[in-house]
């Protein structure tokens, strides 16, 4: 499979990160080695002083809603299981709660903790989103501005497109332990 990306560079230092770190399969294990599938994004992180994976933690709303379906009995799950299969390309977090194979446990003891997201390459939680400008395209070469300060040099952060490129990717598991810290890396 070929997938195109996106390249993130600093208009005052010579860093230069792609979107592909985003690639694979990132997953959270809990001591029971009880899994679930782990959402990320681009952002900041101050003490690696670079563009790196983060995690997105779900919105406390959200959650409470998906564990109220959780912990509802079976009838309850039945007549809401009607009512939320709405989202034919990415299953909601309602969604997954009402799947007993979807780990949805081992987002609730991570939910549980109510700590910050955190960078996957070093585990600290001094990071941020780092934003990609509204409509921007793959396909665009052209550099555009996302309002971010570098950490580190104080340059921006640009982002560009791959221009059309796409690249075949290896495919890996990588997995953390509920507090975010990487535990192991497999090919998948």
């Amino acid at each position: 499979m070929s997938v195109p990306y996106r390249i993130v560079t600093c208009t005052d230092c010579n860093v230069q990160e792609d979107s592909l770190i985003l690639n694979g399969y990132f997953v959270w294990r809990d001591n029971q080695n009880r899994e679930a599938s782990l959402d990320r994004e681009l952002g900041i992180c101050r003490d690696c002083c670079t563009v790196t994976p983060i995690e997105r933690l779900p919105d406390r709303d959200e959650f409470d809603e998906a564990e109220e379906a959780f912990l509802a009995g079976f009838w309850r799950k039945r007549s809401l299981r009607r009512k939320i299969y709405r989202s034919f390309w990415r299953p909601s977090l309602t969604q997954k709660a009402l799947d007993p194979a979807s780990g949805f446990e081992v987002l609730r003891q991570v939910m549980a903790l109510h700590r910050a997201p955190v960078c996957l390459a070093c585990g600290s939680p001094d990071v941020s989103t780092m934003p990609i400008p509204y409509g921007h395209d793959t396909a665009s070469e052209e550099p555009v501005p996302t309002g971010t300060i570098h950490p580190g040099c104080g340059g921006e952060l640009l982002v560009r497109g791959s221009g059309g490129e796409r690249v075949a990717v290896m495919i890996y598991k990588n997995v953390y332990d509920i507090h975010g810290q990487f535990v192991e890396r497999t090919r998948e």
